[in-house]
């Protein structure tokens, strides 16, 4: 099954087990700062959309929940869900 593609603000607030900006930065060694700009909504690049994505599909806690970030939403050629599955929307008002 096809996971749900999040914005990177909505994966990282999830708090995932090993879902955290340090355990992306090591990853995929991306500079920090520029994970830290994906998780406050600003759009990236391609390659860095990519490589975030990559990361997140590769999570077990991430496959559980079905949910990965999604590279197209990241570089914002499409918007990041507004309807979600109660299970992640009920995780992302527990953040908020």
């Amino acid at each position: 099954m096809e996971p749900r593609r999040l914005s990177p603000k909505q994966f990282f607030a999830l708090r995932l087990d090993g879902g955290t900006m340090t355990a992306a930065q090591h990853f995929t060694h991306l500079a920090y700062s520029t994970i830290c700009d994906a998780k406050r909504g600003e759009e990236v690049s391609v390659p860095t959309a990519k490589e975030l994505e990559k990361w997140s599909r590769g999570l077990p806690s991430a496959q559980a929940a079905g949910v990965c970030i999604g590279a197209v939403i990241a570089v914002g050629l499409a918007p990041a869900p507004t309807k979600l599955p109660r299970k992640i929307a009920a995780r992302l008002a527990e953040a908020a």
